[in-house]
């Protein structure tokens, strides 16, 4: 009997491939979860309100249906329609999904000359999703609430047309605490020897102290009267002085309530680096690549376990506190290794870059009172690393569907005369990099 599966902005009708399940130690057809669609048709709705379909028969996308044209479903120039705008020759682009879909007398695929594409693939690259984390915060804000770099460069993707505003998933750290605080939240999740160094020169016996209020948790039970008391008393310190709060938990938590994560590409700023791959080392999220931004961590030659990450790229910057920039520590070359077969880690350097400049707000310089060439200098390398970074994520994300898309980036840096290859390092010359007028 025809199923009629809808997740968001895609449904899929026919008749599908049932999953096999284990159950007291033998296999069992679960007839209740259909995996692959075998024949039927696959419907997709963009952001903008358009909407294509897919016909399906023996597990293989046959025919593409343009039902409803809008700007974010691109037919390239030549592109041949019949009457009931069944594509007949020519190339589709979904712009949200960085897919592109050739379509001939041969069927559909996603490369010329290449395999047929199956229903599976097609499903799978239909609900991608898109992972923002924030780092730590120079002032408080409120419970559950965007970051403003985070939000102001998922703006940049959104508008631009790189991803699915109906896919993105924010997940909130370090609300509630200040920059000090945030830094204490991080230290005692991801301690090192050289972080008790940290925390001597701050107070030397602050550890002692930290180690205490931790063990409030070892009090429970305790009597009755007094257990709402001393768990408001956790709550607070967790929430407000970062101390108790277990990042990867809180990451873990966020992606769960807020899932299903499929075929993900992960942003991750800073102090959401750690909790992030920590969390895929203790859960298979179905993460593809993350692209980090200045990201501490405290081992960069961790292998990671999950078997879904293909890909790790890790940017930084040379700016340094005498120039303004600040104080990041435990950043380094990342040589993570994986257990996928492809796993590779990319590092990128960007000449001038500052720690938050993959995110560009025009209002931080509105105030041209002293204005120089040194501060005109800092708006420009920001601007450009702010468009820098818009093009890498865009690059990144659509060679997980076309492969060659990240090497075409860089071959064309290259051209640019904006990048190099030293010792494993991309090196970027900010002066170099495309630069926009930008509101």
């Amino acid at each position: 009997m025809p199923v009629n599966r809808v997740r968001g902005p895609l449904a899929e009708e026919g008749d599908f491939e049932g999953r096999f399940t284990r159950e007291s130690g033998s296999l069992v057809l679960d007839l209740k979860t259909p995996d692959t669609l075998k024949s039927g048709k696959i419907t997709y709705d963009t952001p903008q309100g358009g909407r294509v379909s897919f016909g399906v028969s023996e597990k293989t996308v046959r025919e593409v249906i343009l039902e409803k044209p809008s700007p974010d479903i691109v037919l390239e120039p030549g592109t041949v329609k019949d009457a009931s705008n069944k594509i007949i020759d020519g190339v589709v682009k979904l712009v949200p999904l960085g897919l592109t879909l050739y379509v001939s007398n041969r069927g559909v695929s996603k490369g010329r000359g290449e395999r047929a594409l199956s229903s599976g693939d097609l499903a799978r690259a239909l609900r991608k999703s898109f992972l923002f984390g924030n780092g730590f915060e120079n002032e408080r804000r409120a419970e559950d609430t965007p970051d403003p770099l985070i939000k102001s460069y998922v703006g940049n993707l959104e508008g631009e047309g790189i991803i699915n505003p109906a896919k993105k998933l924010l997940f909130y750290l370090y609300e509630m605490t200040d920059l000090v605080m945030n830094g204490v939240d991080w230290i005692t999740d991801f301690k090192k020897e050289e972080t008790r160094l940290i925390l001597d020169i701050m107070d030397g016996p602050l550890e002692s102290q930290i180690a205490w209020i931790k063990s409030l948790s070892s009090l429970l039970p305790v009597p009755e009267p007094l257990r709402a008391y001393i768990q408001t008393l956790k709550d607070y310190l967790a929430t407000d002085w970062g101390i108790g709060n277990n990042l990867v938990q809180e990451v873990m938590r966020e992606l769960d309530q807020k899932g299903p994560i499929e075929d993900a590409i992960a942003f991750v700023h800073s102090g959401a680096t750690a909790p992030l791959l920590k969390a895929l080392q203790q859960k298979p999220y179905d993460i593809q690549t993350v692209l980090i931004y200045e990201g501490p961590y405290p081992d960069y030659g961790e292998k990671i376990l999950n078997p879904n990450l293909e890909r790790i790229i890790h940017v930084m910057g040379t700016g340094s506190p005498p120039e303004g920039d600040a104080y990041v520590p435990f950043l380094g070359k990342a040589e993570f290794k994986g257990v996928h077969p492809d796993f590779e880690t990319i590092n990128i350097e960007i000449r001038g870059a500052f720690h938050s400049d993959f995110s560009y707000n025009p209002n931080d310089y509105a105030d041209h009172t002293d204005w120089n060439e040194e501060k005109a200098e800092r708006q420009r390398i920001n601007r450009k690393v702010n468009l820098f970074m818009r093009d890498l994520y865009e690059a990144t994300y659509k060679d997980q569907t076309e492969p060659g898309r990240l090497k075409d980036f860089f071959d064309t840096l290259i051209e640019r005369n904006a990048a190099e290859k030293v010792n494993g390092i991309w090196k970027i010359d900010s002066d170099n990099l495309r630069d926009i007028h930008l509101p």
